[in-house]
C-alpha cells in the first residue's frame, strides 16, 4: 500500500503544471497583436491564478501539519497506480497514432483498447465505439468543415 498526502501533492502538481505552461507559452502562442491584451493574456492569467491557488492551498496544508491537524491521506495499492499508468500510456499512443494514421482510425483503436483494457465482453459495445468514432470524424469533416488529423 502507498500512502499519499493528497492536499500536498495536488497543489505541487498544479504549480509545476502552471510553471511548465508559462515556460512553454512563448514557443506555442505567437504574438500577433502589440496591445496590452494579446493572445497570451488569458492563458497567462489562468496560469498565475493556478499558481496563486496552489501556493495558498500548500500554505494552508503546511499550517495544518505544523498545528498537528489531521491530514487528508489516501491509501492506494501499486496495482491501481500501474493501471492508471497503462491508461496514460494508451492515451499517449493514441496521440502519437493520430498524427500518423488520422483521427478516425486512431479513435477506433483507442476505443477498442479501452474496452479491452476494462475487459468488456459485449460485442455491441465494440461496434458502437467504432461507429461513433467514424460518425464524429465525418461530422467534423463534412458538416463543420474541420479537418482533423
Amino acid at each position: 500500500k502507498v500512502r499519499l498526502y493528497v492536499d500536498i501533492i495536488t497543489p505541487i502538481a498544479f504549480i509545476i503544471f502552471a510553471v511548465a505552461v508559462l515556460l512553454a507559452m512563448p514557443k506555442q502562442i505567437a504574438l500577433l497583436s502589440s496591445g496590452s491584451i494579446n493572445e497570451r493574456s488569458f492563458p497567462t492569467l489562468l496560469m498565475f491564478l493556478i499558481i496563486i491557488c496552489g501556493v495558498v492551498l500548500l500554505g494552508k496544508e503546511i499550517f495544518n501539519i505544523i498545528s498537528k491537524k489531521k491530514a487528508n491521506i489516501v491509501e492506494t495499492t501499486a496495482l491501481v497506480e500501474v493501471k492508471a499508468l497503462i491508461i496514460l500510456g494508451i492515451l499517449v499512443l493514441y496521440w502519437l497514432l493520430m498524427g500518423l494514421i488520422g483521427f478516425i482510425i486512431s479513435s477506433i483503436l483507442l476505443g477498442l483498447a479501452m474496452l479491452m483494457f476494462f475487459r468488456v465482453k459485449k460485442v455491441s459495445y465494440y461496434i458502437i465505439v467504432s461507429v461513433v468514432a467514424v460518425l464524429i470524424g465525418v461530422f467534423f469533416r463534412y458538416v463543420l468543415n474541420v479537418r482533423l488529423p
